[in-house]
């Protein structure tokens, strides 16, 4: 709800600036303080960052359980045991004209994430029946990308308000890779040792989720992947409003809607079993190669310095 608010604000704003600069010439012209100081020139260069990411990461590190939603707008108790270490764009802009500026997008995402989970002991269990021990099963997921953006925007003033639409077309790349350890090993005497099948979370930076085939249907267990990467391309129509506090810093919602695809390509693991009375090591192909498309909304909470 909240999302959906700030969204409706952002393109009330701008459609209010755009309608409310073109004044009839029979109207009668009072004074009016002058608020074109504050916008930026010809000529000037605009640098700014998603204020909400950075919320995110700053609240994440302080208080571990508590992030924003994924939409930036909203709190809300964070279930993972991962917090993810960073992840956010930066903005860079020239005004070729007072109205019109270029801009470009740069994203940037680094995401460490260690799930712990407790699991029955099997071979304490075997030596008591009623034992309660337990021993950890962990997943390790390093994951690192990029995503650049480059496009234009078009801007109309209103009072210390600047409402703009525009358009992007962007790339990116990520690479993740997954490790396992497991607490109880695999052994003659314990050939399907109790294990926990864990599936890797959906990342904010573009990398398709390995879902449950990852870890696979015949049971075998993943010891590790090698680099999977992900490409992303598409395009983007936006509309924003900022809010300029003086001439140098504006605060601003920009509302952006994506057609967006992706190939990731075939991933392939090293797994483990017991197989000819021994413990097994191979590698798997474990999932072909996926295309993606989708078309979704994305939201900024912006900060912008100019000069």
């Amino acid at each position: 709800m909240k999302k959906l608010i700030l969204i409706s604000i952002a393109i009330c704003c701008a459609i209010i600036t755009f309608a409310q600069t073109t004044q009839d010439p029979t109207e009668v012209k009072t004074p009016k303080k002058d608020y074109s100081i504050y916008f930026p020139k010809a000529g000037d260069f605009g640098l700014g960052i998603d204020a909400g990411q950075m919320i995110n990461f700053i609240g994440g590190s302080i208080f571990g359980n508590f992030r924003l939603d994924d939409d930036g707008l909203g709190i809300r108790l964070q279930e993972n045991k991962a917090i993810k270490a960073f992840k956010s764009d930066l903005f860079g802009k020239y005004f070729l004209t007072d109205k019109i500026a270029l801009r470009a997008r740069l994203g940037l995402g680094i995401h460490n994430f260690t799930d712990r989970e407790f699991v029955v002991d099997d071979y304490k269990l075997i030596n008591n029946p009623f034992s309660e021990a337990k021993t950890v099963d962990k997943h390790i997921e390093k994951l690192g990308g990029f995503e650049i953006g480059i496009g234009a925007e078009f801007r109309k003033s209103l009072w210390r308000l600047q409402g703009y639409i525009g358009a992007e077309v962007f790339c990116g790349y990520t690479r993740q890779k997954h490790s396992f350890e497991y607490g109880n090993p695999i052994a003659d005497a314990n050939r399907t040792p109790t294990t926990t099948w864990f599936n890797p979370e959906y990342d904010a930076i573009g990398a398709i989720n390995l879902a449950d085939n990852l870890f696979n249907a015949d049971r075998s267990r993943i010891l590790n992947t090698k680099n999977i990467s992900t490409f992303t391309y598409g395009g983007g129509a936006f509309v924003g409003v900022d809010y300029f506090i003086n001439r140098n810093i504006s605060v601003g919602v920009e509302f952006e809607f994506q057609a967006r695809a992706s190939y990731m390509g075939e991933v392939k693991a090293t797994t483990e079993e017991w197989r000819f009375e021994q413990v097994y090591t191979q590698e798997k192909l474990v999932k072909p190669a996926t295309h993606n498309f989708n078309l979704q909304p994305i939201t900024y909470l912006n900060l912008m310095f100019y000069f």
